[in-house]
Parts: C-alpha cells; sequence; structure tokens
C-alpha cells in the first residue's frame, strides 16, 4: 500500500448510520507496511505486522441484550497487502471451560458455537456483501449475503489460551471482487462476535445492527490509505 514507509497516511475510520452519513474520522496505525511480511494464518497474533496493524476502535453492544454496551470486547486488527486482507481476532474470555466449539465442518452451523464474524462490502452499495464466520476451533463458513453456497479461498486458524482465544482470518482480495490494491478504498464492514458461555447468546458487534447481522445498511465505512 505504501511505497515509502516515512510517508504513511492516516487510516479514518468513518461511523455512518443512515441518516447522518458519515460522523467521524479519527487517525489510526497504517493497515499495512512493504517491510513487514504478513502473518502466518495459525492463530498466533506475534507476528510483527500485527503489532503495526490498524485496530478497529469504538464502542461494542450486544444485540440481543438490546443494545447494551459490551464491557471487555473482542480486540479487532487489520491488515493488507495487494493479495489478501487480514483480520485478527483476539477474545477475552473468564470461562473458557464453558466454550462452545462443536461444529466441525466447513460450511456448517459455525454461528452456533463461540465464533466471530467479519462482513465485507467492498463497493458500499449494500447489494453485494461477505460473511466471514469463524469457531473456536477454526472452523470457517463463508457466505455472500445470506448464501452459504459460495465459497472463497480464505483460510482461517484459531488458537485457545487459558483466558480467551484467537482467530487469524486470510481473505484473497480478488473473491471480494477487488481488483489490485485497495488504498484509498472506502469499505462498509461489520465485525462481530457470538458468545454462547453464559448458556445464551451475547450477539456483540462493533456498529449497532439491531437483531440481524446482516443489516447491511447499518455497516460502518473504512477507509484504507
Amino acid at each position: 500500500m505504501h511505497a515509502d514507509a516515512g510517508r504513511f497516511a492516516a487510516i479514518c475510520i468513518l461511523a455512518l448510520t443512515v441518516s447522518l452519513g458519515i460522523v467521524g474520522c479519527q487517525k489510526q496505525p497504517p493497515a499495512s507496511s512493504p517491510s513487514l511480511p504478513p502473518p502466518t494464518i495459525d492463530g498466533d497474533l506475534r507476528d510483527p505486522c500485527w503489532e503495526r496493524a490498524l485496530e478497529i476502535r469504538g464502542d461494542w453492544v450486544d444485540v440481543e441484550a438490546g443494545g447494551v454496551k459490551v464491557d471487555a470486547p473482542p480486540k479487532v486488527l487489520v491488515w493488507y497487502d495487494a493479495s489478501k486482507i487480514y483480520i485478527a481476532y483476539q477474545n477475552p474470555e473468564p470461562r473458557m471451560k464453558d466454550l462452545l466449539a462443536e461444529v466441525t465442518e466447513r460450511d456448517g452451523n459455525v454461528w452456533t458455537d463461540d465464533s466471530i464474524e467479519v462482513f465485507f462490502d467492498p463497493t458500499g452499495g449494500q447489494a453485494s456483501y461477505y460473511q466471514f464466520i469463524v469457531n473456536a476451533k477454526g472452523v470457517l463458513y463463508d457466505g455472500q449475503g445470506r448464501s452459504g453456497d459460495w465459497d472463497s479461498e480464505a483460510e482461517a486458524k484459531a488458537a485457545v489460551s487459558d483466558d480467551g482465544w484467537t482467530v487469524e482470518l486470510a481473505v484473497p482480495l480478488s473473491n471480494l471482487g477487488v481488483k489490485g490494491s485497495p488504498k484509498g478504498q472506502t469499505w462498509k464492514v461489520n465485525f462481530c462476535r457470538n458468545r454462547y458461555v453464559t448458556g445464551k447468546l451475547q450477539g456483540q458487534t462493533w456498529s449497532d445492527t439491531g437483531k440481524s447481522f446482516h443489516n447491511v445498511a447499518a455497516f460502518k465505512a473504512l477507509t484504507l490509505d
């Protein structure tokens, strides 16, 4: 994305609402660097690039509880290069013994486990968007819109620890219809987490989509620079 590491531009997160449009922009670290290799997709977030990646900031809400603020939301990082976009999740979890991870088949009902979800609408047109779900075993679901018939070449891995679990996801830009570098593009996106350890679903989301994570009109905009 950058020809010279000394000329990194800011990345802006533009919070969008249906009625107000763009309502904010804050400076962020760069989401790519030619001097750093992409992450190895193994669930281990110690790759040097994650230290320089864009961190998705802002409050998260639990849509299953009517939009109440999430006290300990996931940490989400974004990185990309000329061929792929990479997402990392660090999910804090004090109840690891209750973690639900039963689905083992790709494109199974992964959302019924403790899992993370990523939504991309690269054009921002709301007509076509892509969904990726990964559970705590690293099992992947990918779909276009609400259809799971679409398959990508995405790669995902998860790892667990005593106090949480992590996910790394790599998605080829070509699978998203993006040609060349996404530098300067603004995508509509959302990041979500399904948490089941209490015995009741907590639908945590960065953008308040209401009851359905598929409410693409409520996605936020991410400008990559």
